[in-house]
This record gives C-alpha cells, structure tokens and sequence, in this order.
C-alpha cells in the first residue's frame, strides 16, 4: 500500500541554496537537507509523467524510526528551484521503510517512461513498478519472488537478451533468506500488467554474500550486451569480485566471466560505464565499499583488451571515507567528452587528457559520506549536472543532505570538415577545423589525434591542416579545441579510407568521352561521375551528362556525353567520386578536340 507523505516537507521549504556563481566552474545549484541518510540509485532521472520536465528521485531513510520515504521533485523554472512533486512510503508496521535503488524505464515499450523501485525494511519487500502522472501515483505491480531477498539499489534497464525490449535487471543478496540468485531479470506481461520471470544468475560457490549493483552496455564491443555486477559481503572479509555476464541464445542463460577477482581487502559495491578516453570501448568504473565507512577509498577502471578484461586505471585515498554506490561516468561538465565522478565525503572529477586519467575538479561541499552520485539533466535545460546524496546514521552536522552541483559558463564547441570526402591511400587530406566556435570566448588551440590511441599528434593555432594514412580503413579522429579561458571541446569524427586511386583522361571526337582508371586495390562500386561541356559561339554549348559506374581494380572504363554541335572554345569539367579534371578544348561542328 502506498501511503502519501508529501505533506511532510513543503515545497516552500525546498529552497536553492547556490554558491556565489563563478563566471566558469562548478556551483552548488541546490541543497537541501532532509535527515536521514540517501539511499543508493542507479538510474533516477527523467521525464516519468511526459510533460517535458525531467523529475529527480530522492530517497531518504533512518531519519528517524518508520519514516523512510521516496521523493518526486522536479525544477520549477519560475522559481529558480527544485519543488517536490510527491512523497510517498509503504506499509511497514514497525519496520525502517528503507527505499533504495530507483530505476527510470518503459517498462512496457509504449514510450511513456515508468520507473521501479526496491523497498526494503518493510512489511513488504519487493521490486516495485509504478507509473507517475504528475498527479496520482500508480502501483503497477510488486515482485518478491524467486530472485528477490534483498535488494541493495543496483535496478538497472537492460536489454540483457538483446531482444529488442528493455528489461529490468537487479541485484540481490541471497543470504539474507537463503535464497539462491545473485542476479535476475524481469520482463513486463503487457496484457496483464504485470512483471514476469525471465533470468536467474547465480554465482556458484558465493550464495553466502551478495550481488551489490549491476549496469549493462557493450563492453567488449561484440555487438551484444553485457551485465556488469559486483558480488561482496560489503565488509571484504569476503569478496568474489567484479564479473561480466554474456547471454547465451542457445541456453538462455548467462555465462559469466572475471571483469576482476583481485580484491584482497576490499568490497567492489558501485559500478559505472562510459567511454572516457574516446578509443569507442567503455571504461567499467568501480567503487570500493565497506559497511563500516572506514577511511580507504578506492576507485579503479577495467577496459576490454580484445581478449580480457584489464585494470587500466587505480585510485586511493587513505584518508576518505569508501566511495559505497557513488560512482558514475557523463559529460558531467558539458564539454562534450566524458568524465569520471565518485564520492567520498566529497566529490572527485577525472577526465582523460590524452594520456591518463587526471584529476580536473574536487566539489568539497558535503564533507559527509556520499551514498549516491548520478550525471543527468536534473533542471531540463539540456545540460548535465551531478547529482549525489549523504550517507549518515548519526554523524554531527550537515545530516542527510542532498546536493545537485552545475558547471557554469561555456565550452566551446569542436567541429571539423575533411577533402576529399572519401581519401585513398597517401592521399592528403585537408582537415578544417573552422566550424568550430566558443560562445564566450575565442578557441586559442587545435589538436588531433589521428591514431585514436588517446594521444594528440599535432597541436597549432590554426584550425587548418593535413594527413594521410598508408592503409585502408576507418580512422577515428578526435580534435580537441581549447579557448582563452583554458576550457575545452571534443569531437571524434571517422575517416574512411579506401585502397582507390581514380585517374581521369579526357579526349575528344564525336563528343566528349572520359576514360576513368583505377589504380586501387579495390573495386569501385557505385560511384557517381559528370561530365559538363559549356561554350561555344554565344554560349551555345552546354551539356551535362552523368551516372554511376563500377570499375574493378587496376580496371578502367570509358563514359561521354555523346555528339555536341557547335562552334568555337569549349571548357571541359570531369568528376568521379571525389576527383576532378577540368580541359580546354574546341568544338568544330560535331567534332570535339581537346588540349592535352
């Protein structure tokens, strides 16, 4: 049963809070303080009642007995702030009603976004799916069955099965009630409304301890979806470690395999995914966790080598508080690449700058264990803030607070243009940058990474160059534009580059004929040729004929325009793909001869 609280915070009361506005920067954009402590949330923003305006989830626990609720706010524009929408609870009795993960998802594939929620603490524990209006708030199931004992806040929208319909993907710790499963999936019944059983994962030997988060995406770039989990007993006494989970068609099950085992005296808890230094295979993110909050944060990245899984990137802190689910990987800053953000007792901001992982920016205001940190558009205007939650029990000051943090002012904007649209090989080739453009200020650098390895090769103030590749393929190319103010762009863009060298002769007779040769080591296929012949006496001449054509390799093939009539100089324009030849030539009745 849902019981309305949301008479128990006022929208008045739910003020903005900002700093002092840099010109350029991170800010303080909101804060409140509800008590209690935050609960952990995979994926807890968007537009759940399609009215344009994205809503923000808050869980809040342990502020007192018997009084943990779910928050519904969203950013009124007029008032500058974030109101709350709803808050709610369940029937508990004289139990905690402790909400954790939230999970934005069409759970029925009609468009119209719904989300689930994991209740714990409760008279009713279970996965929830509702579905928000901006009115009423509607309990469209509730799921306790085989897979569900104890759910930490690792709910995650997945097409696990890469069937083409989103699924509910979830964490859960079998220990608590000798259950079973580490990891289950549920698909949604359309004609009853209801969730359905589809996957079960379990990871043998480690029933004892949990399954803490899961997150889903490509991460070995096999054109199919991985589940990312994290299994631990949350203490590191035992720790089974960070896997990967691949779908088997034929079995219909998961098979699983290490993403890394190696963790000695520590709790893997929280997981991201993203791409951070721009090579197009995501960075698996994970946090260390531990129940107890003991001073030794740890953060590492894994990444895909083409055979296994790697540690490509470790970070400690010995004298912060663990990082638990506060990890995510966004554009948190808008500048078009992707940053890695995790909490401790404050905010720690790392973005790749071409040859490792650095640290950009500390947001230090909560100076409290965070619990939850998301990248989203929390306030709709199409930018990225950075969303996270205290984790508190009892501390002194600052309990329970929740902070939404923006970056303020500009980056400017890369773009680039190539000639010729589709190179060969040893072809040079003019890249311009000139599109690129700073809103605030002006871009004062240019650089290019041609091999995609992260690593820019050249750097200038112009935003013209060239450069050519040797072999056939396709070349991902990254530029990265800085302004006066020391503010950045990325953009990666993919050069095809073919094994094609066309070579146009143009001659004469009875009309125009052309005669194009491929020098290439591979075929031509379908690609465009013209040929325009203006002149003449008083501009007579002026015909235009075209087509597409196919010339196998070291082949060669012969088009025109067919008999022209007329008198006097004639100008001739040959293209085909992206070559060009341009002839001077006269035409004498209806014989064209051209200058060589």
């Amino acid at each position: 049963m849902v019981y309305d609280t949301s008479s128990q915070i006022s929208k008045d009361q739910a003020v903005i809070i900002k700093d002092s506005e840099p010109e350029r920067g991170w800010t303080v954009q909101w804060t409140y303080s509800y008590g209690g402590a935050r609960a952990a949330q995979s994926q807890p923003i968007g537009d759940i009642d399609e009215d344009g305006i994205n809503e923000v989830f808050i869980s809040n626990s342990y502020q007192a007995w018997y009084d943990g609720s779910c928050k519904i706010l969203s950013y009124d524009e007029a008032q500058d702030t974030y109101i709350e929408e709803y808050s709610w609870t369940v029937d508990s009795l004289n139990y905690w009603r402790h909400p954790l993960g939230v999970c934005v998802i069409d759970l029925d594939d009609d468009g119209d976004l719904e989300f689930c929620l994991a209740w714990a603490d409760t008279y009713a524990d279970g996965i929830y799916a509702y579905d928000w209006d901006g009115t009423t708030l509607t309990q469209l199931d509730w799921y306790n069955g085989l897979g569900f004992d104890l759910s930490f806040g690792g709910l995650s929208a997945s097409d696990y099965d890469d069937d083409g319909d989103i699924e509910l993907v979830f964490a859960n710790d079998p220990h608590w009630y000798s259950g079973t499963k580490h990891v289950t999936a549920l698909g949604w019944d359309n004609v009853n409304d209801e969730f359905v059983q589809e996957a079960f994962w379990t990871l043998p030997g480690h029933t004892n301890i949990g399954c803490w988060d899961t997150i889903s995406a490509d991460t070995d770039n096999d054109g199919k979806t991985e589940v990312i989990v994290t299994i631990s007993d949350w203490d590191s006494s035992q720790t089974a470690g960070t896997w990967a989970l691949n779908w088997n068609e034929g079995t219909e099950q998961w098979e699983h395999e290490p993403v890394s085992t190696d963790y000695p005296t520590d709790a893997p808890v929280g997981l991201a995914l993203g791409d951070l230094n721009g090579n197009g295979m995501p960075e698996i993110g994970v946090g260390s966790g531990n129940w107890n909050g003991e001073h030794d944060a740890k953060v590492w990245l894994y990444e895909w080598d083409g055979t296994q899984y790697k540690e490509v990137w470790y970070k400690e802190y010995s004298d912060e508080p663990d990082i638990f689910y506060a990890i995510d990987i966004g554009d948190a800053d808008n500048d078009g690449t992707n940053e890695l953000c995790f909490g401790t007792d404050i905010v720690h901001i790392f973005q790749w700058d071409g040859t490792d992982y650095v640290e950009e920016a500390t947001l230090t205001e909560s100076r409290h264990r965070l619990c939850c940190l998301n990248i989203g558009d929390c306030d709709s205007d199409g930018l990225n803030e950075i969303k996270t939650g205290q984790r508190s029990f009892s501390p002194p000051g600052n309990i329970g607070s929740e902070f939404i943090y923006k970056y303020i002012g500009q980056h400017p904007f890369a773009d680039f243009s190539w000639t010729p649209q589709n190179p060969s090989t040893n072809q040079q080739i003019m890249f311009d940058a000139s599109a690129s453009h700073d809103p605030d200020g002006t871009i004062t650098l240019y650089e290019w990474d041609w091999d995609n390895d992260g690593v820019y090769n050249e750097a200038q103030s112009s935003p013209t160059t060239t450069h050519a590749w040797a072999t056939t393929g396709s070349y991902p190319v990254r530029l990265r534009v800085t302004d006066n103010e020391n503010a950045t762009g990325i953009i990666t863009k993919t050069v095809n580059v073919s094994g094609i060298t066309l070579e146009i002769d143009i001659n004469g007779g009875i009309g125009v004929k052309a005669i194009f040769t491929n020098n290439g080591t591979s075929n031509v296929t379908g690609v465009p040729w013209q040929i325009h012949v203006k002149g003449g006496i008083l501009g007579r001449i002026n015909k235009t004929a075209n087509g597409m054509i196919d010339i196998p390799a070291g082949g060669s093939k012969t088009v025109g325009t067919g008999m022209l009539f007329g008198f006097g100089a004639i100008m001739i324009t040959v293209k085909v793909a992206d070559e060009e030849k341009t002839a001077k030539g006269t035409q004498i009745l209806i014989f064209s001869m051209v200058k060589k």
